[in-house]
């Protein structure tokens, strides 16, 4: 038996996804990208036996010493789960490119949680839900008497709202402009507010039959503390929002206050659904 990894090509995405949708196991991060949206400018190897691929790992692009662990995936029967992460995790941190660096991950099942635990890597946080009831959050709502034009987000916009509004966020939780693209693009309500020339904050959400999932609220940081975030949220409240709808929800990181005071100070209330935030700074061999 003869094991090895190899970097995964961009010519191989193709490849790569029809590899992922037969896989055995599957763990993806939690955002919009595909693993190959991510093989032209992030780390993708594979590992082979016998020149046989049988799993797949992958990092997004470098983000201020930063890689989010992308997606993890076993493709063939007959190897097991652990093992395989545990060779194959074991060699990718030796590889040079990594050193001084830390690599980020969002377990989503309780396997993914155990591997990450048991190789190092150490909690920082948790993705936290939040839902809210219409009535008690049109409640704590006032529209916004400033002149911001309301208008509907597309892809033309992606760049505009890259350099203007994620700066918002820290570095890490950034959008990249083909990851606010898919956003877009799975979503179905989809708006932003621009003054003069300025992109001043955007909302995307997910209606559903009964409820809306809200999946990305963010204000320039030239305009926050000017009721802009209660503004979006008025616009999706009464504009967006068919009669129907009561129920909402939202997810944001725990150790992100402003966040978490916003959504609280609109009515919503804190979920049991948690998922933990991981860490691992490898060093220099």
């Amino acid at each position: 038996m003869t094991l090895k990894i190899t970097q995964i090509s961009p010519h191989q995405a193709i490849a790569l996804s029809e590899l992922n949708k037969k896989a055995i196991y599957f763990h993806k991060h939690f955002d919009w990208l595909e693993p190959e949206d991510i093989v032209s400018d992030g780390l993708c190897y594979s590992l082979l036996e016998n020149d046989i691929p049988i799993a797949g790992i992958g990092f997004s692009p470098e983000i201020d010493q930063t890689h989010w662990l992308q997606f993890f995936s076993v493709w063939e029967e007959g190897y097991s789960v652990a093992k395989v992460w545990k060779y194959f995790w074991e060699n990718c941190i030796k590889l040079q490119i990594f050193y001084e660096k830390t690599i980020l991950s969002i377990p989503a099942d309780d396997l993914m949680n155990f591997f990450l635990q048991h190789s190092g890597f150490k909690q920082k946080g948790n993705i936290i839900y939040f839902e809210g009831e219409k009535e008690i959050i049109s409640d704590h709502l006032l529209q916004n008497k400033q002149n911001a034009t309301l208008l509907p987000l597309t892809e033309s916009n992606v760049k505009e709202i890259i350099d203007s509004v994620e700066v918002a966020f820290s570095k890490v939780w950034r959008l990249s402009e083909l990851n606010l693209t898919r956003a877009i693009q799975a979503s179905n309500i989809a708006f932003f507010l621009r003054d003069k020339n300025q992109s001043v904050g955007y909302l995307l959400a997910l209606l559903e039959e009964d409820s809306i999932h809200i999946s990305r609220i963010a204000v320039s940081p030239n305009y926050q503390s000017r009721g802009y975030g209660k503004e979006l949220m008025w616009i999706l409240l009464n504009r967006f929002t068919p009669k129907n709808v009561n129920a909402f929800s939202v997810n944001t990181y725990s150790n992100d206050g402003n966040a978490v005071r916003f959504y609280q100070n609109l009515g919503f209330y804190r979920t049991n659904q948690i998922y933990p935030v991981y860490y691992l700074k490898i060093p220099k061999n």
